[in-house]
């Protein structure tokens, strides 16, 4: 931001509603840039385990990185 502070989204991996059905669960979701949230939501990056930067206390489900990896990048 321009007063140097950061601004981040939060986004499901499973994205939620029909077609995807993914639950509003924290083990769904990461924080993102704006930028790379819409990269995500278009599909336009794969998500990896290894690649992400992990908080304490919030752990990722690998089975959504697994849906988004399989359907949403399609």
């Amino acid at each position: 931001m321009p007063d140097g502070s950061r601004y981040a989204e939060g986004h499901h991996i499973q994205p939620l509603g029909t077609p995807h059905d993914g639950p509003d669960t924290a083990a769904n979701v990461l924080c993102l840039c704006p930028n790379h949230h819409a990269a995500c939501d278009k599909g336009a990056i794969a998500l990896t385990m290894d690649e992400l930067r992990k908080a304490d206390g919030h752990d990722v489900g690998q089975e959504f990185l697994d849906y988004h990896n399989r359907i949403v990048r399609m």
